[in-house]
C-alpha cells in the first residue's frame, strides 16, 4: 500500500512578527522554492539554525519546506520567551507556513511527503516521499508538541 503522513498543527503568535523558530540541532539544509505559474521546483542549500517569523517571505515562498536537515525538533520563541517545542525524530520533510491573508498563527509541519509541488505526471508509489507498507507490515513513528 503506497502512503504518506504530513502534520499540521497550528500555534497562536501575537503579533506574528514577534516571533521566531529555531530548529535543533542547527544545520545545513536543502530548500525547496516552489512556483505558482508551474515552473519546476528549485532547491538551495541553507543554513538551518533560527528564522525570524516574516509574512512577505512566507509569502513569496507559499510554504516554507526543508529536506535533508539534521534538526528532530523546532522551539516556537514570542519575544525572546521560548512558548511551544515540536519535536519530530526521524521525518525527512519540515515545512512552515502561515495563512497568505495576515493570520495571527503559524503552522509547524513535519511531514514525511508532500503534496506535488509542480505539475507532475507520475503515479501516486513513484512520487518523492511516498512509503511502501507490505501486505501484514506495521509502520510507527511519534511526534510530541511541548507548550511551556
Amino acid at each position: 500500500m503506497p502512503f504518506t503522513l504530513g502534520l499540521h498543527p497550528a500555534f497562536a503568535t501575537d503579533p506574528f512578527e514577534n516571533c521566531e523558530l529555531k530548529f535543533e540541532p542547527a544545520g545545513q539544509a536543502v530548500m525547496f522554492h516552489t512556483f505558482e505559474d508551474g515552473r519546476p521546483v528549485e532547491y538551495e542549500s541553507v543554513q538551518l539554525d533560527t528564522l525570524q517569523l516574516d509574512r512577505e517571505l512566507i509569502r513569496r515562498e507559499r510554504t516554507l519546506i526543508w529536506k535533508e536537515f539534521r534538526a528532530d525538533q523546532v522551539t516556537l520563541s514570542q519575544d525572546g520567551r521560548a512558548v511551544v517545542t515540536v519535536k519530530f525524530p526521524g521525518f525527512p520533510y519540515l515545512a512552515v507556513w502561515t495563512h497568505p491573508q495576515d493570520s495571527e498563527f503559524v503552522c509547524i509541519e513535519p511531514w514525511y511527503g508532500h503534496a506535488d509541488l509542480e505539475k507532475l505526471d507520475v503515479p501516486f508509489e513513484r512520487r518523492e516521499g511516498t512509503m511502501m507498507l507490505k501486505p501484514g507490515d506495521t509502520w510507527a513513528t511519534g511526534y510530541s508538541i511541548e507548550v511551556k
